[in-house]
C-alpha cells in the first residue's frame, strides 16, 4: 500500500475547515520568546539551543492554535508516511522519537509563522486597480500549486531502466584500466533458457552463445583449442576409439566420465537428466552444431605444395639435376583451415524466426547465475552444466597411459580430454566468480558507513560487479540529485522574517525527521534486489539523498497559500481542500526524491547467506485522485463548478 494521501488530505481539510483551534494567541499575551539570535519582542530571553533541529522554540507553556495546528499537521504527515514503502515493498520503521521531534518543530514553525507575520494575502490596490503593494495574490512563490498528476512508478519498468543502467555501466567500464575494473567471466551469461523449453531449441541457444564467444577470439591458435574442446564435449570424437582401456583404466586414473562421453561428469549428467532431457543427445547436437558452423566458415582449401621431385636432363640426354614438383593440395586438417583464416560469415542456429525474439548480444561481463544457487533459475542451468558448456583453456590435459595413441598431429590426439572434476567446479564458479566476482561485498560495511567509504572500497578484492554498480548508481544519483539543487531558483520573498523563514524550518524538519531514523527508515524486509535478504548485513539503510530542502520549501509554501481564488465563496472547505491536496502533494513529490542504499544478502546453500548491498532509488507514494487534481486545476477558472466537485470529493 501507498503513503496514505487518501486519509491525509480530508482530514488535513478538517483540520483547516473545521475551525477547531479557538486559541490563536496573540503576541500580547505571548510569553517571552525563548530561542537563537534576539526576538524582536519585549521581555526576550538569552538564546538557548533547540534540541528539535535546531529551531528556535517556545516550551509548551499555553500553546496557542497556531501551534496546534502545526502539531497536529505533523501527526498527519506521520500517519500517512507510516505506509510509504521501498520498491521491494518495505514500509516505513516506526520511530516514536523522530515523531515527537517532527511534532514540535511544526508546532514552532507554525508559531513563528504566526508570531512574525507574512506577506498580505492579498494585493493592495488603488482605486483604479494599481496595485500599490504586492501580496500573495501576486507573488509568485505564493502561487497556488498546481503540479501534475503523480505516476507511482511501475515495477517492471523501473526494473527495465536498472537493466539498461546496468548495461551501459558494462559498457562504459569494462575495459577500465583502474583499480576497480570489471572482472571478465569465464562463466558468463547463456541466452534466455525456460524450463521445459523443447530440446532441440536449447541445444540452438547454446551453441549459438558458444559460436559468438568462439567468433570473438582473436588468437588462431586459440581458436584451435575453442575447436578441439567443442568436438570433445560428447562422444563425436571418441566414439571411433574401439579400445578397452578407455572404459576401465582411463576411467580409473581420471574419475571423469565413461566412454566415450570422458568429459561429462556424472553430475553433470544427472542435472540435464533432471531437467527433462537426454544428456548425450543434448551434449552431441550442441558439440555438432558448433563443429559443423566452424567447418562451414573454415572451408577446405586448396594449397600449392611440392609433391616430389623430378630429374632433368640436357639435350644431349645428360643427367643435369632435379627440381621440385608443386601441385594443388586440399588442405582438410580443420586446424590447419582455422590457421588459414575464416572465408565467409559464420552462421548461427538462433532457434528463433519470429521478428519479437532477435538474437540478443551476450556479455562477457555478466556470470550465468545458476539454479544451484538461486532456484528462480531456469532448472536445467546448474553450476556443473554452465561449467561444462563454457570454454576454460586451461582445462585441458593429456592423459598418457598405454592405448589408442594414433595421432595425427598433437591435436588428433585421444587422450586429450578437459578436465572438470565437481570439486573444480564448486571452487572456480560458486565460491570464486559468483560468490566473489559478482556478488562480493568488501568486508567492514555497517549502517554508520557513508558513500564515500564505500565508494573507497570498489578497489578492494573482494568488490563484485554488483556491488561496483550500486555504488556508481547512488554516486550518480547524488552527483545529479545536487546539480538539479544548485540550479533551483532561489526565491525572491517580497518579506523579511526577523526569525528565519518559518517555511524552510518546516521543510528542514521534515527532511531532519528522515535523517533521525539513523540506519532505520523502512523496515529490513522485504529486502531491495539484488539482495534478497536483510541477513548477514542486518537489512539496515545509508541515506544517499533525503530530498531538497530548498524545493520541497518552495512546495510547503505554495501549498499553505493556494486557495486564495476561493476568497469570494462563503464557505471554508473548498480553500482548505485546495491547502490539504497540495500540501499531499509536495510531500509526495518530495518522499519520490529519496535515494538510499539497502545492507542485505543473498541465501546461497551451505554458506547461507552472501553479502549483498541494493539501491534504493524511490520511496513509493501515492496516487493522488483524479477529483483532486480535478479541483486543483480547476479552482483558478470555473468556481461556479465547486458545488459538484465538493460532492464527488465529499459524499
Amino acid at each position: 500500500m501507498p503513503a496514505n494521501w487518501g486519509t491525509f488530505i480530508p482530514n488535513v481539510t478538517q483540520l483547516i475547515a473545521g475551525q477547531s483551534f479557538t486559541n490563536p494567541g496573540s503576541i500580547a499575551n505571548d510569553p517571552p520568546r525563548i530561542g537563537a539570535g534576539a526576538p524582536p519582542y519585549p521581555g526576550a530571553a538569552a538564546a538557548i539551543p533547540n534540541p528539535n533541529f535546531g529551531v528556535p522554540y517556545v516550551p509548551l507553556v499555553t500553546p496557542g492554535g497556531r501551534r496546534d495546528f502545526g502539531e497536529a499537521l505533523a501527526q498527519e504527515y506521520i500517519n500517512a508516511i507510516n505506509v510509504a514503502q521501498t520498491p521491494a515493498g518495505a514500509t516505513r520503521q516506526a520511530n516514536p522519537a523522530a515523531d515527537q521531534a517532527l511534532i514540535l518543530a511544526y508546532g514552532e514553525a507554525f508559531e513563528r509563522l504566526y508570531r512574525d507575520g507574512d506577506v498580505d494575502l492579498m494585493d493592495t490596490k488603488d482605486e483604479d486597480g494599481n496595485i500599490i503593494k504586492e501580496g500573495k495574490e501576486s507573488s509568485e512563490p505564493f502561487a497556488d500549486l498546481c503540479p501534475d498528476p503523480i505516476e507511482e512508478p511501475d515495477p517492471i519498468e523501473e526494473e527495465k531502466k536498472r537493466k539498461k543502467k546496468f548495461n551501459a555501466f558494462l559498457e562504459k567500464y569494462k575495459d577500465q584500466t583502474s583499480p576497480w575494473g570489471l572482472h571478465k567471466f569465464k562463466f558468463s551469461e547463456f541466452h534466455c533458457i525456460e524450463d521445459n523449453q523443447p530440446r532441440a531449441e536449447v541445444e540452438k541457444l547454446i551453441a549459438t552463445k558458444l559460436i559468438r564467444e568462439f567468433e570473438a577470439i582473436t588468437s588462431a591458435s586459440e581458436k584451435s583449442e575453442f575447436y578441439d574442446w567443442a568436438l570433445r564435449l560428447g562422444s563425436l570424437y571418441y566414439a571411433t576409439s574401439e579400445y578397452y582401456y578407455y572404459n576401465i583404466t582411463f576411467r580409473l586414473n581420471r574419475t571423469i566420465g565413461d566412454y566415450p562421453f570422458f568429459n561429462v561428469t556424472d553430475k553433470t549428467r544427472s542435472d540435464i537428466t533432471s531437467a527433462g532431457y537426454s544428456w548425450e543427445d543434448l551434449v552431441n547436437n550442441v558439440s555438432k552444431l558448433v563443429v559443423d558452423s566452424i567447418g562451414i566458415s573454415y572451408p577446405v582449401y586448396t594449397e600449392r605444395q611440392q609433391t616430389g621431385w623430378t630429374s632433368t636432363y640436357n639435350s644431349l640426354g645428360h643427367y643435369t639435376g632435379r627440381v621440385a614438383v608443386y601441385s594443388d593440395v586440399k588442405i582438410e586438417n580443420i586446424y590447419k583451415r582455422i590457421q588459414e583464416g575464416i572465408k565467409s560469415e559464420m552462421v548461427v542456429p538462433w532457434p528463433y524466426e519470429d521478428p519479437e525474439k532477435p538474437e540478443c548480444p551476450l556479455s562477457k561481463y555478466k556470470i550465468q547465475v545458476s539454479s544451484t544457487v538461486d532456484n528462480q533459475r531456469p532448472k536445467l542451468l546448474t553450476n556443473n552444466v554452465i561449467a561444462f558448456f563454457s570454454y576454460v583453456s586451461n582445462r585441458r590435459e593429456v592423459y598418457t597411459g598405454v592405448g589408442d595413441y594414433n595421432t595425427d598431429g598433437e591435436y588428433y590426439s585421444k587422450h586429450i580430454y578437459y578436465d572438470k572434476k565437481d570439486n573444480w567446479v564448486k571452487s572456480n564458479y560458486e565460491e570464486s566468480e559468483y560468490k566473489i566476482k559478482w556478488l562480493g561485498v568488501p568486508t567492514g560495511i555497517s549502517g554508520s558507513s557513508t558513500l564515500a567509504v564505500l565508494d573507497v572500497k570498489r578497489t578492494g578484492v573482494n568488490s563484485g560487479t554488483l556491488y561496483k554498480f550500486t555504488i556508481q548508481l547512488a554516486i550518480d544519483a547524488k552527483k545529479a540529485a545536487d546539480e538539479c539543487d544548485a540550479e533551483e531558483e532561489i526565491l525572491d520573498i517580497p518579506f523579511q522574517y526577523p526569525s528565519g523563514d518559518p517555511y524552510e524550518e518546516l521543510a528542514n524538519a521534515t527532511i531532519t525527521y528522515w535523517y533521525l531514523h539513523l540506519i532505520q527508515p523502512f523496515k529490513a524486509t522485504p529486502p531491495m534486489p539484488p539482495a534478497l535478504s536483510n541477513l548477514p548485513l542486518q537489512g539496515f539503510y545509508i541515506p544517499i539523498y533525503y530530498g531538497s530542502a530548498n524545493r520541497l520549501a518552495k512546495g510547503i509554501r505554495r501549498s499553505l497559500n493556494s486557495g486564495k481564488a476561493f476568497d469570494k465563496v462563503p464557505l471554508t472547505e473548498p480553500p482548505a481542500v485546495a491547502v490539504a491536496t497540495a500540501l499531499a502533494a509536495t510531500y509526495a513529490l518530495h518522499l519520490l526524491e529519496f535515494k538510499l542504499i539497502y545492507l542485505g544478502g543473498i541465501p546461497v546453500p551451505l554458506v547461507p547467506y552472501v553479502p549483498m548491498i541494493g539501491f534504493v532509488p524511490v520511496a513509493y507514494l501515492p496516487l493522488l485522485t483524479s477529483v483532486e487534481w480535478l479541483l486543483c486545476a480547476s479552482r483558478l477558472t470555473h468556481l461556479s463548478g465547486y458545488t459538484q466537485q465538493h460532492d464527488l470529493q465529499f459524499q
